[in-house]
């Protein structure tokens, strides 16, 4: 593999690897909060049906916003709807991790004849403020939270009986990675 001219190559690799690491996350966030609907659901229609209309709601939170009535209706007066609500507050907390790595420009930093790579705002978004971007040490963070809240998520699903509910093996999804909680 050539050299980056830009960056130093270890930094590039490692910026990379945790940006795609907290996109697969994510996806497992999805997935399990899809399980748990498909649970939810508990009717005679098969998983693409359910599939079908899960993935035909575009915005995360109304579809969410979905999954949340739903769990609302099936667990009323039910402990587990409290441990819900705290794992979705949860959800729409790390939902801005999501949103920052999916819609922010991949920048070069200069600092003192180091050159790194940052997370910034898009340019060409006027609704956003430029001035800040977003370093590996904090995608770092947001990928121990997102894989925590997918794991959380997928947890909760296995108390609740979603069938499908992906149980996480750190070795497949992150290989030849030190653990990811305490990193």
């Amino acid at each position: 593999m050539a050299q980056n001219p830009i960056v130093d190559q270890e930094h590039f690799t490692e910026f990379m690897t945790v940006y795609a690491q907290i996109c697969l996350a994510w996806q497992l966030v999805e997935q399990n909060i899809y399980f748990i609907l498909c649970s939810l659901v508990k009717s005679a229609a098969p998983t693409p049906v359910v599939s079908a209309v899960y993935h035909s709601i575009i915005n995360f939170n109304t579809r969410l916003d979905a999954v949340d009535a739903s769990m609302k209706m099936a667990f009323r007066g039910n402990a587990k709807l409290q441990e819900w609500e705290e794992l979705l507050g949860n959800i729409f907390n790390c939902s801005k991790h999501r949103n920052k790595v999916a819609h922010s420009t991949i920048k070069v930093h200069h600092n003192r004849g180091e050159h790194t790579f940052r997370l910034a705002p898009s340019a060409f978004d006027v609704r956003e403020e430029h001035d800040v971007d977003y370093t590996l040490g904090q995608m770092r963070g947001w990928k121990r939270e997102i894989f925590d809240l997918a794991q959380r998520i997928s947890e909760f699903g296995v108390s609740i009986d979603a069938g499908g509910t992906l149980i996480f093996h750190r070795d497949i999804y992150f290989p030849n990675q030190q653990p990811i909680v305490g990193q």
